[in-house]
């Protein structure tokens, strides 16, 4: 499942080993953020200060990074499909919300799991793994079901607002 969805998706890239991290600079990124950086008229839209330099960073700039052609995009199941979401994931029927609002990774199939690990690390930026509520479970689906996402787009914004735990 997991190789279908890279190439489904085009993201070979994304999936390649990843270059050294300099956790230094990537902190002072994503802390020099300005409140302009989503303004249209701002002089600083889409960019980031980072040792005296203004860095672009955009929706675009992530896919042209990630060698990403802009296809047709699926959207995400809604709030109201939450009840096929857990069937899809679970392969059984759900209560819909769960007791806890939460999944639960060690309930996935090896086949979710690989795929769950691989956007938490590469779309999402977030190490916890082990319950995730209802955005992320959404995202998984979909993702698993083959259908596409707006990558850079998606990763932009969940570095400006926040990933989905």
């Amino acid at each position: 499942m997991l190789e279908h969805v890279i190439q489904q998706c085009g993201w070979s890239k994304v999936a390649a080993v990843p270059h050294p991290t300099y956790i230094t600079l990537v902190k002072e990124f994503f802390a020099n953020f300005s409140k302009e950086i989503d303004t249209l008229e701002s002089s600083h839209r889409y960019k980031t200060w980072v040792r005296g330099k203004w860095i672009w960073y955009s929706p675009s700039i992530i896919d042209r990074y990630y060698e990403l052609t802009r296809t047709e995009i699926d959207h995400l199941p809604t709030k109201q499909d939450m009840q096929s979401v857990a069937q899809f994931l679970y392969g059984r029927e759900n209560a819909w919300p769960l007791a806890t609002s939460h999944f639960k990774d060690g309930k996935l199939t090896q086949e979710l799991k690989a795929l769950h690990i691989f956007v938490c690390i590469n779309i999402i930026l977030t190490t916890q793994r082990t319950k995730f509520i209802g955005e992320r479970a959404r995202l998984l689906c979909h993702l698993a079901k083959g259908r596409k996402i707006d990558l850079g787009t998606h990763i932009y914004f969940c570095s400006r607002v926040g990933n989905f735990s």
